[in-house]
Parts: C-alpha cells; structure tokens; sequence
C-alpha cells in the first residue's frame, strides 16, 4: 500500500510539473505573438526603464575607474572596436524609439498572407551582449508565424569562451529552431551586431512578394560605437539623400539620388526606392533565386567585394534591389577589426573577372596593370556602365615643363597638379554623357566664388563642362577656363586659348 501510495505521488508530482511546464512554454507563446505582433505596445514603452532604453546614449565617466578597470575598459574597445562596457549595461531587450518608422507607414500587413523566413546571422569574434541583443531584437519584434529559424553561423572566431558559451545559452533559448527545422525558401541574412525596429520584417516580405526575384533591403539606421545611441537615418528630400553605390575601382561609396527620381515616386516617404547597390549588411531574398544566381561566392576571402557582386547579380539576372522605407534596422558602425589588404583587392579583380567581360578594363584602369585568371561570366553589364563618355583617364598638362603632371583630386577639397603616378585612382578622371567631370562619384564644381572644388555629384547645371577642340577645358555657366598657375596651381581665369590652359585627356568622340 505504501509503495502504491508513494508511486502516486511520484506520478502527481510529475503531471504537476509537466502542467506547469506547459504552462510556461503556452505563456511565453502568448506573450511572444502578443508583444510580437502588437508592434505599438505602449506598455512596453512604458516599462522601459535603465540604460540605453528607447535608444538613448550610454555615457561613461572613467574618472571613477581603476586603473586596472580602466585598462579592461580600453582592451575591450580596442578589441572589438566599439564600447563593450557601455553595451553589457544594456539590456538585450532594449527598447527603441518611438518614432523609428515614418508617419505615413501606416499599412497593416496580414502576416498570415506573407511567407515564413530563416534568419542567417554570421558572426566573428562579437561580443556576447552585442550578439545577443541582436538575436533578442529579432525574436521580440517579429510575428511568431514569420520566423522559423535562426541561424547562427561561426565565421573563424577565436574566441572559444563565445563558443562555449553561446552551445550552452541556445540549447535553452526558446526561439532557437535551427536544428530540427527546414530552412524556409526565404532568407533573411544580417550582421552580428544590429537590432530591428518594430515592424521590421512585414514591408520587406511584401516586397518581396510582389518582386520575387529582387533584392530587398531596409533603411539602415545607425548605432553609436561609443555611446550605443540609435540614429534614424532620415529620408528627407532638403538633405539629399544619398544610396549606396561603387565606383570604378569597385570600392563601395556613396552618391545622391537624382532629385527627378525621388520626386516621380507617388508617396515619397513610403514607396519602395530602386537602389543600384547595397551595404550588404541586411538583406532578404528568396533563396531558390538567390541559388539560382550562383549564392554568395565562396570563392572569396575574408571581406570585400562580396556587396558589389550581389548586386551586379540583382541588377543585370534578377528584378534589382529595393529600399523599403518603412522598414527599419540599426546597425553598429564600427572600424573593421581586421585589415582585408591585398585580399580585398582580389576579390574585386574576381568580381570585375567573372561578372564585368568587356568591362573589366575600367576596373584595371583603376588600379593600374594586374594580371588575374578566372572564368569569365556570359551576362554582360550594361547597367553600370558609363556609356556615353566624352573623355576618360588622366588629364595632363600639354605644357612641356610640367608634362610629367597630372590633374589630382588627393586632398578631395580641390584640385592640384602632382607627378603622374600612373595607378589612376585620384588622377583618374571622365567627362560623363552629362558633361560632368566625374571623379568616382564626385564631381569638380565651381564656387559662387569661381574657386575649383571637389563636390557631391547632384547633377547641377554649375558641375558642366566642355572639353574643346582646342583641348582647353571651359566650365559653361562660368564661360571660364581651367588655368595652370604655377606649377601644381589650377583655377580658372577668362578662356584665351594660351598653352597653360590646354590640357591632355583620352578623347572618345
């Protein structure tokens, strides 16, 4: 009777406990999908209370530590390149601001109609609250339907306390399904060091819904390396905003959007903006097209190229990328912890290698001779290209003193003449269809002043001109011509047609 009795209690004690457990595990179901799918619970907002909540900076006063404190404090930022100190203070379920989406995205989106997404974060050596925050800002922002999976993949850490560490945190995080679930045919891939805004996920899916061989990206906002504050990244037409681009020595930069294109668009602040490339640290595809176009390519090393490959795909095989701007994601910005070298430059000689075919000479022309051997891609690249040019390569001087000099854009303010060095890079110059003398993707213009500057391209009237068949180059609106002053001074001064203002430069038509 007694060993029956004790065998009842064993057996109560157990449904209890399996009661409870499921009590739990349906608990933290309906908090998930409730703060998951609320998107504007201000209960939440409410409760945000410590350091960094709503986004704000983090301020650290080192007179109040140690020497020895102060040694770590240092070691760690140097390390990672961001405030490790600042970022363990944190909590990973921080709030953000409450005015990270724009006003008018007010769209609803029935989740139910969107598809499912694995999320594939690599990382290297991150800091385990960095990491973690990233991976709890997924979780508690993102509809419990959506997210099958995340993936987190060791890129070469040499951390092994990270390692160990993170086995022993996801074998009892809840949201962790990476094992024994399939990978959805959507892919979400991001960096290590980021956090998602509410309503995050829903525009960028609808995108992709409706493109389903584009390349979808959001607005990356920014994160402060030292403070942890949370930049919105404004869209506003007065400050002209810029988009990720490359220039000919395939090295990401930067440009304005043409101000027509922006202005075409039906809802400025909502609609979907067409990108000619990305940042490469978040982005959503479909991963049979992704396959389909050949993956990311593995046969590059360490960092460097891999942006600009992804979207001459986009552009030239699939639908393009898109810019969702109701959909939101800080990022951490911070110095590369590592130096890519002479392996960066390999990679963009393979990218100009396989996918730029005719091309590729633009590229070369960049950097100088460099022989490399790799199979070279059928698709040609029209979209990039510049067609059209008027002149493109050095420009020198035709007088016979300094002819060994060429126009150099190094200080990136002004112009001067240097000894050619014959690398091109900043003596490398074209005159657009537009009649715009480009370097990369900025442009020499004239001051209200008449003073030769380096500029934003923003295809102004002032940033035109003409090189004449008496090789001297004029600035139309100014009807002034760029003058040798001396031996590395250039301005400009009234067109006489003398030898100090005629100059040497590649003709195309």
């Amino acid at each position: 009777m007694k060993l029956i009795w004790n065998y009842c209690c064993i057996v109560i004690i157990v449904v209890i406990i399996s009661c409870f457990n499921n009590y739990l595990t349906l608990n933290k179901i309906v908090e998930y999908r409730r703060f998951g799918n609320s998107h504007s619970d201000e209960r939440l907002q409410r409760m945000a209370v410590g350091p960094g909540e709503l986004g704000q900076a983090v301020f650290v006063d080192l007179s109040l530590f140690s020497n020895q404190e102060r040694k770590q404090y240092e070691e760690s930022q140097n390390k990672h390149g961001y405030n490790v100190f600042v970022s363990d203070l944190i909590s990973f379920h921080r709030s953000l601001p409450r005015n990270t989406v724009n006003k008018g995205c007010t769209k609803s989106y029935d989740i139910f109609e969107l598809p499912p997404v694995s999320v594939i974060i690599p990382f290297r050596d991150e800091s385990w609250s960095v990491l973690l925050r990233t991976v709890h800002s997924i979780l508690d922002r993102t509809p419990s339907y959506l997210l099958r999976e995340i993936i987190l993949v060791d890129d070469g850490s040499k951390k092994g306390e990270l390692k160990t560490k993170l086995d022993i945190y996801l074998s009892h995080l809840y949201m962790q399904r990476g094992i024994d679930q399939t990978i959805e045919d959507v892919i979400v891939v991001m960096d290590s060091h980021q956090e998602v805004a509410e309503v995050w996920l829903e525009p960028l899916l609808q995108q992709l819904k409706e493109t389903p061989r584009a390349l979808v990206v959001p607005v990356v906002d920014g994160i402060d390396m030292n403070t942890f504050q949370y930049k919105k990244t404004e869209l506003d037409l007065k400050k002209k905003p810029i988009a990720f681009s490359f220039d000919w020595r395939l090295m990401q930069t930067i440009m304005p959007f043409k101000r027509e294109y922006l202005l075409s668009r039906e809802n400025f602040e909502v609609s979907p903006i067409r990108l000619p490339s990305v940042q490469g640290n978040v982005f959503v595809a479909n991963k049979t097209i992704f396959q389909e176009l050949g993956g990311m390519d593995t046969g590059m090393h360490v960092w460097g190229g891999e942006q600009i490959e992804l979207a001459i795909k986009y552009i030239t095989c699939g639908d393009g990328i898109y810019m969702i701007p109701c959909s939101h994601i800080g990022h951490l910005y911070r110095p590369v912890p590592w130096r890519a070298g002479n392996t960066k430059i390999s990679n963009e000689y393979r990218v100009a290698e396989v996918w730029l075919d005719d091309y590729k000479q633009f590229v070369f022309e960049q950097y100088g001779n460099y022989t490399y051997k790799a199979e070279v891609a059928k698709e040609l690249i029209h979209f990039y290209v510049p067609e059209n040019l008027h002149a493109r390569g050095t420009i020198k001087p035709v007088l016979q003193n300094i002819s060994t000099f060429c126009l150099d854009a190094s200080s990136m303010s002004s112009v001067s003449l240097l000894q050619c060095h014959y690398q091109s890079g900043n003596q490398y110059w074209e005159l657009s269809a537009n009649f715009e003398i480009r370097h990369s993707v900025f442009c020499l213009a004239v001051d209200s002043a008449s003073h030769l500057l380096i500029d934003e391209c923003d295809f102004e009237h002032h940033r035109k001109w003409d090189y004449r068949s008496d090789n001297t180059i004029r600035h139309r609106i100014s009807k002034l011509c760029l003058t040798i002053i001396n031996k590395t001074e250039v301005n400009l001064q009234l067109c006489v047609g003398s030898v100090n203002q005629q100059w040497i430069w590649k003709r195309l038509r």
